[in-house]
């Protein structure tokens, strides 16, 4: 039975009786899979049993019997429940024991699913423990001994908003027994159970809430009849939040008779949060992105202040708090328990790109926790982006590589280029930020999982609505489409329709090697390049292969081998997939030759379907740079119809004639902008195609 009720109140108004309201870190939830036939079993209840003795009221421990090893035999318990199964394959369990800690994926631990081996356990807690929640829950509890009635009440405090595009959590309410003795392999016939899963009182995966804005109080009741054959005084009830069957917030546990949990775990400093973490601007315009820090330290104190700018040398940021503005790096005293709004001032120059802004704020009095980071992205005029995967667990940060993606874009000549995060992408495609984006260069790198299920939304309706996109990563098939991959059924869907790519394996250290492939039309004619592991293990690009509506354009081998990157359209829009990040490449020239071609296609600039693809030495444009007028020489196409264009770096045509050639063609460029430009001559056999700078 569930009575609930929702209030969202201003924090002086708000009316808890149970959870606090200062901002708290994670408390740590060790669900652990097990079996009473399981030998290695009692080695894992010790590691549990450690780490609870060793985290006094930061530990819940929840002990999950399932799979082969909890089937009893002839006079042994029967621990299991109908949860079990469920639990376990949403883990990925494939040993026992075995546990999943917040049931969180952690870069370098977990392989496939949350659930990791014992001597993984106590590193997990140690990294949850110091993390903030951005949710606090308590609850409290009264039984009625006489007809064993349970009723808990629980409450949840949003400290702050949840972060974007988090649109649900599950309250859990778990009843465990202690003090249960029965046969364990290799431990005894009367073997001391403890934390044994008996209910989850709020079903499988909980008690949804929607209201997460910061500032909301949700308080929920549940009452469960408790079982005669279980023992009321052994009986724990742990309790905590989660992000859909995943990802636990934070949680508590305390005794069935008369518990309170106030939701206290340890004190956390303070909050930093951003109201967005995108934006657009416009020269000379200033910008305002708004943010805030919320004091969480009960007294008052001296804080340090550092924004980092990585921007356009012509842009200008400033920041606001407390009525004082700063435009660097800060140390100010701030009052306890206080809310801090906090305003960014971005004005742009006439140069067009993004400005990448990370403010990160330290307390003196508490110099060994985690410093607090917010960033954010201001994007000004910019058709080429360059998105840097989110992916965690293999611990490379993809935006590491980012300027090999820029500086070749510089290379193929794009002015309108710049960098952000795909957490960044998401937010700004869902607000309309990064309508006027029209190529993608994904930047995936080496990490896992590639993609979001949001950000393959993303990318799905961007190709859709005739967006270009090039992406590429050392292990993007594998964690799509291998077993182990950290990506589910939304990443096979897009490997398959959008990259319209085939996974054959994870390749080998021997596969250090592309070639172009003979007579293809966009990558053809380019040198081979080596290929380089950055990432601290042997080289492993993926083997692929293209779907009936794609086309090979680099191999593993000079006879047309294993295929390394693919191209393919879907409906108006391109698509480059390299199965190696960028930045495996060892020639930086083949680097910018890639791009170029990639950026030449994406742009109009390069048609693939005719004879001929570029052959620029035969076309020859002078003065370059040019004043106003520009001579076009080529006198191979003297007395043919030909069509000219005049086409810009962003791949719109400015001038176009069709006209009898005879050798040399004068152009003028009266009113045209200083910048990068391109000339294109179509015969009926070929392309030729030439770029200049008008001053």
């Amino acid at each position: 039975m569930l009575i609930n009720s929702i209030f969202v109140l201003s924090l002086s108004l708000i009316a808890q009786e149970i959870v606090v309201t200062s901002p708290q870190l994670k408390n740590i939830i060790l669900e652990e899979y097990t079996g009473i036939n399981c030998p290695y079993c009692p080695y894992g209840h010790q590691e549990a049993e450690a780490i609870y003795a060793a985290n006094p009221d930061r530990v819940a421990v929840i002990n999950i019997h399932t799979g082969y090893y909890a089937i009893p035999d002839d006079g042994q318990p029967d621990f299991r429940t109908d949860f079990g199964s469920a639990l376990a394959s949403e883990a990925s369990v494939s040993g026992y024991p075995s546990a999943s800690v917040n049931r969180h994926m952690f870069s370098g631990l977990n392989s496939g699913g949350t659930a990791m081996g014992r001597d993984l356990w106590v590193d997990a807690a140690a990294l949850i423990k110091v993390q903030p929640s951005y949710v606090n829950i308590g609850f409290r509890t009264d039984y009625n001994e006489s007809t064993r009635e349970l009723t808990v009440d629980v409450e949840l405090y949003y400290v702050e908003e949840a972060p974007f595009m988090v649109e649900s959590n599950f309250i859990n309410l778990v009843l465990t027994e202690n003090l249960v003795y029965g046969y364990q392999a290799n431990g005894s016939s009367n073997y001391e159970h403890n934390h044994i899963l008996r209910h989850m009182i709020t079903g499988q995966w909980g008690d949804e809430v929607t209201s997460l804005e910061a500032g909301t109080l949700v308080e929920r009741t549940y009452t469960y009849n408790v079982p005669e054959e279980w023992n009321a005084e052994n009986c724990d009830i742990t309790t905590f939040v989660a992000e859909e069957h995943s990802e636990v917030l934070t949680g508590g546990v305390a005794p069935m008779i008369g518990a309170l949990f106030a939701g206290e775990t340890e004190l956390d400093y303070g909050r930093l949060n951003m109201n967005e973490f995108i934006s657009t601007a416009e020269a000379g315009n200033t910008t305002n992105l708004n943010g805030s820090f919320l004091v969480g330290d009960t007294l008052d104190a001296n804080y340090s202040l550092n924004l980092t700018s990585n921007q356009p040398d012509d842009w200008n940021v400033t920041y606001s708090i407390d009525g004082a503005e700063y435009s660097g790096n800060t140390e100010i005293q701030l009052s306890a328990s206080t809310n801090y709004p906090i305003s960014f001032n971005i004005t742009p120059g006439a140069t067009n790109g993004v400005g990448h802004y990370v403010l990160e704020i330290s307390s003196d009095r508490f110099p060994d926790a985690e410093t607090k980071t917010t960033e954010f992205y201001v994007i000004k005029g910019v058709s080429d982006l360059v998105v840097n995967g989110s992916g965690t667990f293999t611990g490379i940060n993809s935006a590491t590589y980012a300027n090999e993606y820029l500086d070749a874009l510089a290379a193929a000549g794009s002015q309108y280029a710049g960098a952000i995060s795909a957490m960044a992408m998401e937010e700004g495609f869902t607000k309309g930020i990064l309508n006027d984006v029209q190529n993608i260069f994904m930047n995936i790198s080496y990490t896992h999982p590639s993609l979001s299920e949001n950000q393959i939304d993303a990318l799905e309706n961007f190709i859709d609505n005739g967006g270009n996109l090039l992406i590429a990563g050392q292990d993007i098939g594998w964690d799509a489409m291998a077993i182990g991959g950290y990506s589910g059924l939304p990443m096979k869907l897009f490997y398959a329709n959008y990259l319209q790519a085939t996974y054959s394996n994870s390749g080998i250290a021997d596969d250090n090697e592309v070639f172009p492939i003979e007579g293809e039309k966009l990558f053809g004619g380019l040198n081979a390049g080596n290929l380089v592991s950055l990432y601290g293990n042997a080289l492993s690009a993926d083997k692929i292969y293209p779907r009936a509506d794609a086309e090979a354009v680099l191999s593993y081998e000079q006879e047309r081998g294993p295929v390394a990157a693919i191209r393919s359209t879907k409906g108006d829009a391109k698509i480059v997939y390299l199965a190696f990040g960028l930045e495996q490449l060892v020639s930086n020239e083949l680097r910018d030759s890639l791009m170029s071609r990639t950026h030449q296609w994406f742009t109009g600039q390069l048609e693939i379907g005719v004879e001929d693809v570029i052959m620029e030495t035969q076309l020859n444009v002078y003065p370059n740079p040019v004043d106003n007028v520009l001579s076009i020489e080529y006198e191979a196409l003297t007395n043919q119809m030909v069509k000219l264009s005049l086409i810009g770096i962003d791949g719109k045509i400015i001038y176009q004639d069709e006209l009898l050639w005879d050798a040399v063609y004068t152009l003028s460029l009266e009113g045209l902008n200083s910048g990068l430009y391109f000339v294109k001559l179509n015969s009926d056999t070929a392309n030729y195609i030439r770029k200049f700078i008008k001053k």
